[in-house]
């Protein structure tokens, strides 16, 4: 399992990120936290600044930020970081 315990950051805090992550809790796995680039207060969740968010292997990010442009930035931001497509993130909308 890609998880390994490691914990779930979503990317966006959006009302759709947090209600497609919503989705992801009604089915066993928990969300950790959130992360954007600007600073944004989900109740109940920690926030975790962009820039500061774990290196490789040690949580896993799932983006469900949907403009048009953003996965491809974001991918290259978190790639650009160490982290690898598919094992500590994924585009999920």
């Amino acid at each position: 399992r890609i998880l390994n315990g490691r914990p779930v950051i979503v990317a966006g805090t959006s009302a759709l990120c947090r209600g497609r992550a919503a989705q992801l809790s009604a089915h066993g796995i928990p969300i950790h936290g959130y992360t954007d680039v600007k600073r944004h207060v989900v109740p109940g969740y920690p926030f975790v600044p962009h820039d500061e968010l774990p290196g490789p292997g040690q949580a896993f990010i799932v983006s469900f930020i949907s403009q048009r442009g953003t996965g491809d930035r974001i991918a290259a931001y978190l790639v650009s970081r160490g982290l690898v497509e598919g094992e500590d993130f994924i585009l999920a909308a």
